[in-house]
């Protein structure tokens, strides 16, 4: 089963990745596009062996802190978010746009992924003086 079959699932705060609680319950949610962005972010955020089960989960962007950004870095950065999302299918290539920009010494990166009718945009900018990857 993928994102795309899901009919409903418990709702993940993808900036914590905690399950969301209201009113001291779970939520859970129906939108197959909200699904994916959660996951799309995670999938970003995680860094290689974060996940015991699957080492190899997620873009591993912490290898990239400090270095200076030039177009080899910013290349290696696009291809590891996009094999995060790809490598198993996930998400296909051809759905998949990622667009680099750099304002203020920080690398800008908006996803895009076209499903259908449909279009999620993921924001990101990451810093590589800080070592921060924050997500919008």
């Amino acid at each position: 089963m993928t994102w795309r079959d899901n009919r409903r699932d418990l709702k993940i705060d993808s900036q914590y990745g905690d399950f969301s609680i209201t009113n001291n319950d779970l939520v859970c949610t129906r939108n197959n596009l909200d699904n994916l962005k959660d996951v799309v972010i995670e999938r970003y955020k995680t860094n290689a062996k974060d996940f015991l089960l699957v080492p190899t989960y997620g873009a591993n962007l912490e290898r990239f802190i400090g270095k200076g950004i030039d177009q080899s870095l910013i290349n290696n950065i696009v291809t590891n978010l996009k094999y995060s999302l790809t490598y198993d299918k996930f998400v296909s290539l051809n759905e998949l746009e990622i667009i680099p920009i750099i304002l203020n010494d920080k690398l800008r990166l908006f996803t895009y992924i076209t499903i259908g009718d449909n279009k999620l945009a993921v924001e990101s900018i990451y810093d590589y003086k800080e070592g921060v990857f924050k997500i919008a």
